[in-house]
């Protein structure tokens, strides 16, 4: 009997990796969604945000990311100012980015585009489905922002 409930434990741990590889819908290569993402403030001419982490949470049965964690293609990003640094990281069913220049970030208009893939047969996203949540912003001194930044996805 102890051998067999050890076999079981090993069944159940192969069994949950192999469901934590496979994909919600299978992409396709063929048809992209582009979404912009703006940060937001109520008086943005009084908030300066030069860095920010951000999350977007999108509906992961109707569009994903090729690649997976960091591994993502360069072109899953477009339109960030010329002069900051933009990274993203797919985390399954969000995407986690972080957005970083010297001076002030756009407030109230595109800070970038992400570009997703479709899911075979899927209808286009809305931007309903879709949720922003700022984890973490700064200003260009480096001081932590605590209030007053959102973001939000705009799609066209």
């Amino acid at each position: 009997m102890r051998h067999a409930s050890r076999w079981m434990s090993i069944v159940v741990v192969a069994l949950a990796a192999d469901a934590w590889a496979t994909e919600p819908c299978p992409l396709d290569a063929n048809i992209e969604q582009v979404v912009s993402v703006e940060l937001t403030a109520p008086d943005p001419e009084a908030v300066l945000v030069a860095g920010v982490t951000l999350v977007v949470n999108h509906p992961e049965t109707k569009l994903g990311l090729v690649g997976e964690s960091i591994a993502v293609p360069k072109g899953t990003i477009s339109g960030a100012p010329a002069d900051a640094v933009a990274s993203a990281n797919d985390l399954g069913t969000a995407v986690r980015l972080v957005v970083a220049r010297a001076g002030p970030l756009p407030i109230g208009r595109s800070l970038l585009s992400l570009h997703f893939q479709r899911c075979q047969g899927a209808a286009p996203a809305a931007a309903r489905e879709f949720t922003c949540v700022i984890v973490d912003a700064a200003d260009p001194s480096t001081n932590k922002l605590r209030e007053g930044i959102g973001c939000t996805v705009i799609v066209p």
